[in-house]
């Protein structure tokens, strides 16, 4: 009986050690275009592949003024898949758009097991856009590492 429940043991902690450490989806993305408004908005993309690799594209009213590339940790780029997942991006809307001027706009593109989601956010919340998506564009904006270029320090 001690055998059976060591051996149930054993395979349980394989099982949980190989879901841990589960291979990140290939075809992931996220990238998150900044667009501008009449005043001086910042205006940027940035980019973050399946490896890691996030490379941001400062164009107006940043602090920073050339492509920047940056690693994200493993757990970093795990933290940015949840939080995409938990936001439920394919079952949203493809825009959520204000019928006024001057604001900036944003538009996130994420893809997914070969599935890619465009959110375009002009006045979002203002016209019935979920506060999941703010919350995607801002763990995008913190992965990819451009808050400083946008951030007076």
């Amino acid at each position: 009986m001690m055998r059976r429940f060591g051996l149930a043991l054993v395979a349980l902690n394989v099982v949980a050690g190989s879901a841990q450490a589960a291979p990140l989806d290939r075809t992931f993305s996220a990238r998150i275009e900044r667009g501008p408004c009449f005043g001086r908005c910042p205006v940027y993309s940035a980019e973050i592949n399946a490896r890691g690799v996030a490379t941001t594209h400062p164009e107006r009213f940043t602090f920073c003024h050339e492509d920047q590339t940056r690693h994200l940790r493993p757990s970093e780029l795990r933290g940015l898949i949840a939080a995409i997942d938990r936001a439920h991006v394919f079952a949203l809307k493809d825009e959520y758009r204000a019928h006024v001027t001057d604001l900036p706009s944003t538009r996130i593109t994420i893809t997914r097991h070969g599935r890619t989601k465009t959110i375009y956010d002009y006045g979002g919340e203002a016209v019935g856009m979920p506060r999941a998506v703010k919350d995607v564009e801002r763990e995008i904006d913190k992965a990819s590492g451009i808050l400083p270029c946008i951030t007076p320090e």
